[in-house]
């Protein structure tokens, strides 16, 4: 995701440029919760990935 964050294309309007970076940060977000979803030992941590996961479906 880092990477991705860095290719972004700065355009030197901050709030494009943030809602730009903020799209991207977000379906890394996504990924890393699915991934905690399926495999996380956490019940916590796992709670609150399925939490996200759901959210994106219904928002």
């Amino acid at each position: 995701m880092v990477q991705q964050l860095d290719t972004v294309q700065r355009i030197g309007c901050r709030d494009k440029d943030f809602a730009r970076l903020l799209e991207v940060h977000h379906a890394g977000a996504q990924r890393l919760a699915g991934v905690e979803a399926s495999y996380g030992k956490d019940s916590t941590l796992k709670t609150l990935a399925q939490h996200v996961l759901v959210g994106i479906m219904t928002g």
